[in-house]
Parts: C-alpha cells; structure tokens; sequence
C-alpha cells in the first residue's frame, strides 16, 4: 500500500541582469551651407585739384605792376611826400617862433 506522501523541493531563485554593450550608430549627411551676399557698392567721389599761384608780389618785385597797383603806389608816395612836407614846414614854423631865443629852440 502506498501512502500518500508530501514531498517539498526548494531550490534558490537565481537572479542575474545580463547587459550587452549597446552598440549607437550616428550618421549625419554633410552640412548644407549657402553664403549670399551682395556684391559691394563702392562710390569714391574727389573735386579735382585746383591750384593757383598769386604772382602779383613777385611781378611788383621786378617793377612789372598792374596800372592800378601803379595808381595805388603813386599816390601813397605822393601823400608821403606831402606828409613830409608838412613835418618839415611844422619844425621851420617853431624855429621861426623860437627865433627871440637866438633861433635855435
């Protein structure tokens, strides 16, 4: 006869994490880069030069002088002249003067 029996096992849970190395793969496709710009715009302005040479000084040193400059010269001498005169008949009048002390002031 056979009895019933009760049979108990244990066996111990095994645990493990099994990780594999992750394997990335990164494509990009080259860049696409566009630059514009405008071509540049460039304006230079100059007034042309201009020289002039004044030689009236220089045709006066050499008596070469324009009939005005003349005219001006003629009568800034002629008015020194009567200036002068003027001086001289000034110092003639107080000699005259001055004459009751032996004439000399």
């Amino acid at each position: 006869m056979r009895i019933p029996q009760l049979r108990m096992e244990a066996t111990y849970a095994k645990l493990a994490i099994s990780s594999e190395r992750a394997r990335l793969d990164i494509t990009q496709p080259p860049a696409e880069m566009t630059i514009e710009q405008p071509p540049a715009d460039m304006r230079i302005a100059a007034i042309p030069a201009r020289l002039t040479i004044d030689q009236t000084e220089a045709w006066a040193a050499v008596n070469n002088k324009h009939v005005f400059r003349l005219i001006e010269d003629a009568a800034a001498d002629g008015r020194q002249a009567v200036l002068d005169f003027i001086e001289r008949a000034a110092i003639q009048g107080d000699e005259l003067m001055r004459i009751e002390y032996g004439g000399d002031p």
